[in-house]
């Protein structure tokens, strides 16, 4: 790269996910989660569904909604849309955790293309959301 060119940006995903494992013996109905939350998810698998590319089977059910990849040094706008998703599910995202067994968490993943890439910083007002709802936040790089 020569001195005039810009780095290339990191590609950031930052998702929502329910997941429950198969090996754990936990299931849920990814349909379920959707009437009771009332949000339509950005995917959804169900335990034996084909992986893209015929990679094999999934051995987890899982309901995520995600904003990404883009390209991108500042995750804030991407956690306030994912979470401004639930805005209108009141305490219900904690009874419907519980009544499935999940434990639900935010990820930002970051997929690097070259030393430029972002803070991963979780606002207060996002770290707060977190908590009222039991959700744990992760960083995947």
């Amino acid at each position: 790269m020569d001195h005039l060119s810009k780095p290339e940006l990191a590609d950031v995903w930052v998702s929502f996910n329910l997941v429950a494992m198969e090996r754990d013996g936990q299931t849920f109905d990814p349909s379920y989660v959707t009437a009771f939350l009332g949000i339509e998810p950005t995917q959804q698998n169900r335990i034996g569904d084909s992986i893209a590319h015929g990679k094999g089977r999934r051995t987890y059910d899982r309901w995520r909604v995600s904003v990404g990849p883009v390209k991108t040094l500042d995750i804030e706008p991407m956690l306030d849309e994912v979470v401004s998703r639930f805005s209108a599910c009141g305490n219900r995202l904690v009874q419907l955790c519980e009544e499935i067994g999940v434990q639900p968490i935010l990820i930002c993943t970051v997929e690097p293309k070259s030393e430029e890439t972002p803070a991963i910083v979780f606002p207060v007002r996002i770290v707060r959301w977190a908590a009222d709802n039991k959700v744990e936040l992760a960083v995947d790089i």
